[in-house]
């Protein structure tokens, strides 16, 4: 088994059960900046880069539940800090990252670090997809993106 592993989903985000409010993002936003500059002053600390990815999936998931997904369209994150490769998966038009977890569960069994983004507009309705447009959808691989960046070598798109 991974002894190290820390498992992250959307149940555990430090959020209340009430709607995300855009002030409860901006905090995020500044924790993540100050989380940034404690990495620029220690680059080896792994307790630093994982609070930084940690950070950007509570990002994600406050950004998700203040567009009124539900828990179980929410992105994932399964993180552990030895990984040198991880993985950033992306659902197909129209799901959300529920579609691609038993993939995530699986590659994580085998040691990669995965996040299962949730593209804009998907997960939600069709009104919220036909009003998405392809720079809302990268912008969202961002967070993921950032979140393993902070503490992988390689990153994967699958």
């Amino acid at each position: 088994m991974l002894g190290i592993g820390v498992l992250l989903t959307s149940c555990y985000t430090g959020l209340d059960e009430q709607k995300t409010t855009n002030s409860e993002i901006v905090t995020i936003q500044d924790a993540i900046a100050k989380l940034k500059s404690s990495l620029s002053a220690s680059p080896e600390s792994i307790e630093i880069k994982m609070g930084l990815a940690k950070a950007y999936f509570r990002l994600d998931t406050a950004i998700s539940k203040a567009r009124g997904v539900s828990e179980g369209n929410f992105p994932f994150f399964f993180a552990e800090e030895k990984s040198s490769v991880c993985t950033l998966l992306i659902h197909g038009f129209g799901a959300s990252p529920y579609e691609v977890l038993p993939l995530g569960e699986f590659l994580f069994k085998k040691g990669i670090s995965v996040y299962g983004v949730r593209l804009a507009g998907h997960g939600i309705s069709f009104q919220e997809l036909k009003d998405s447009t392809k720079e809302d959808w990268y912008n969202s691989l961002e967070n993921g993106k950032n979140a393993l960046k902070s503490f992988c070598k390689s990153i994967i798109l699958g």
